[in-house]
């Protein structure tokens, strides 16, 4: 039986992307017959019997104390496990003192300090178990440090999965970040045995910049477990039904809908619609869409995923949304995956990608840029003038967890 230890800050959190990308793989990994132990970040719901989790906190207080907020607002396993709730709330009082004291140095979201917890447990519990893979994955960059340090003392191969690319236009809060991640991302890349990145365009491009690593650096589409298919009603013919335009994820910064509504206001189509938001919104956004007072615009808020893909599953038109900058190029997001799986039509709203683009494309899709309202209005009219034919034109997905397991396999085996 092969024994892999996944390192991942994120897992086993219904509603978080990060986590719900690792849930996939890891019961893949089971499927077939791989013992699994996972060491992630205490706000993260314990797993069954069949996987050992180990759930460590960080050893720094602001980072503490975003893990007990998550905890106490899902209510995870608080009753189960008193001292850890006990020690992140002396740390939660901790880190609000050092707020009064205006102290915030490492009050980001990188999570560096749990770098050190991770690997604390791993040096606890490697000794006595022999695992054949290290396999880092995230969300924060911590994790893969944690097991490049315990891959060179146990000898242990690792495989460094970047969900995001670390460096690249847009990423970093400020330019002391923006060169921190750039010199863990050369760590990573240097010392790590398999980095693979969730797009092919950002493997390409990793590889162009570190060229004497370039044999260790490979892509997996992550995919997303099979759904069974419930397509929206093909309601292009019937008169008086509105389409269901559904966004399922977050909305901050440049990755916003700005540009489809004007185009929405612009178009003023006949046929009847609605636009059905589920996820966090900035507060800018939040304000910015309540002042277009359209009541065929509905703001649902933050849900679980298993609801998220039933009312994906509902839609008729399924929206994807890209930020408008260069970090769009490189990225793939994960809910395009579970959007193919619906085979309800996706709109994307893309940006300078043509490895998105190819993906809608191929399956049946449709794609306009993201910053042009011109572009967006013309895609639209196509979608309110002939949807049943659209729909009727979506091919299946292929993309999967078994799929990405099959290449991560074939990478490790060569």
């Amino acid at each position: 039986m092969k024994n892999m230890l996944v390192i991942s800050h994120m897992a086993n959190i219904p509603g978080c992307c990060q986590a719900e990308w690792i849930d996939d793989r890891v019961y893949e990994f089971l499927n077939r017959k791989y013992k699994i132990t996972v060491i992630s970040a205490t706000h993260c719901f314990k797993y069954g019997n069949q996987i050992k989790h180990y759930r460590v906190p960080s050893i720094l207080p602001f980072e503490s104390k975003g893990e007990i907020n998550e905890i106490e607002s899902m209510n995870i396993d608080i009753e189960s496990r008193p001292f850890t709730i006990k020690y992140l709330r002396f740390m939660r009082s901790v880190s609000k003192s050092l707020d009064k004291l205006n102290i915030s140095l490492f009050k980001g979201e990188g999570r560096w300090f749990w770098m050190f917890s991770s690997l604390f447990m791993g040096l606890r519990i490697m000794p006595f178990q022999k695992y054949e893979l290290i396999y880092s994955t995230g969300g924060p960059a911590s994790a893969h440090l944690a097991g490049i340090i315990l891959s060179k003392i146990f000898r242990r191969k690792l495989m460094v999965e970047l969900q995001d690319p670390l460096t690249g236009e847009g990423i970093g809060r400020n330019k002391h970040t923006i060169k921190a991640l750039g010199i863990v991302e050369k760590f990573i890349i240097k010392k790590a045995d398999h980095i693979i990145f969730a797009t092919k365009n950002a493997s390409i491009a990793a590889k162009e910049k570190y060229p004497n690593a370039s044999h260790k650096i490979d892509y997996v589409y992550p995919g997303a477990k099979k759904l069974n298919p419930a397509r929206g009603i093909k309601r292009g013919s019937e008169i008086n039904k509105k389409i269901n335009f559904s966004y399922i994820g977050s909305l901050y910064q440049t990755r916003n809908l700005d540009n489809f509504f004007e185009a929405l206001e612009e178009l003023s189509p006949s046929q009847a619609y609605e636009v059905n938001l589920y996820g966090w919104l900035a507060d800018d956004i939040l304000e910015r869409t309540k002042r277009l007072k359209n009541d065929n615009i509905k703001i649902h808020g933050l849900i679980p995923r298993e609801l998220a893909i039933k009312n994906a599953q509902k839609a008729d038109v399924l929206l994807l949304v890209q930020h408008t900058d260069l970090r769009s190029s490189k990225t793939i997001p994960f809910k395009l995956y579970d959007y193919l799986n619906t085979e309800n039509l996706i709109f994307g709203l893309t940006y300078k990608n043509d490895e998105i683009d190819n993906i809608l494309i191929k399956h049946g899709h449709i794609k306009s840029d993201a910053s042009s309202v011109e572009l967006i209005k013309q895609s639209l009219a196509q979608v309110f003038e002939g949807f049943d034919k659209l729909s009727n034109k979506i091919e299946v997905s292929k993309f999967d967890p078994k799929s990405a397991v099959d290449k991560m396999e074939h990478i490790i085996l060569n």
